[in-house]
């Protein structure tokens, strides 16, 4: 079990960087109504959003 939350604790640590990353990394497009969109055209509510990388 330990290796098993080691490992989940690693890939969350590797991933949320990247994910973070990706909005910033892409110029955000901007939709027909106005709102700002992420990388996969995502729209974006907010910072904390954005940081998720949702």
């Amino acid at each position: 079990m330990k290796t098993a939350s080691l490992f989940l604790i690693t890939a969350l640590l590797l991933i949320i960087p990247f994910a973070a990353s990706i909005p910033f990394a892409v110029l955000p497009d901007v939709g027909i109504n106005g709102t700002v969109k992420d990388a996969f055209g995502i729209p974006i509510a907010g910072a904390e959003v954005t940081i998720l990388g949702l």
